[in-house]
């Protein structure tokens, strides 16, 4: 299944996260925005390239780096059963 969410900023969409399971989703964060609720970090780790391990990255921007995270996601993180692109304007 796949949602797209679009609305007005601030509208709630990236606040939406929060009612996500941490362990089971993965965030690609275009900008280098932290996430806009609280909390956020105990759920959310970085991504480390060399462990393969976390479930958010910021300031992944283009098409072939989008794609391969989420190639690397599909195919090597079972854990996670949502993958969410978030682009928040600065």
């Amino acid at each position: 299944m796949k949602i797209l969410i679009v609305g007005e900023t601030g509208s709630g969409k990236s606040s939406s996260i929060k009612t996500l399971n941490p362990s089971e989703t993965f965030i690609l964060a275009v900008t280098k925005r932290v996430l806009p609720f609280k909390g956020w970090r105990k759920g959310y780790k970085p991504f480390n390239t060399k462990t393969g391990k976390g479930n958010h990255i910021n300031g992944i921007s283009n098409y072939a780096s989008i794609m391969a995270m989420m190639d690397f996601v599909n195919f090597k993180r079972k854990d996670i059963k949502t993958l969410i692109i978030d682009d928040q304007h600065i």
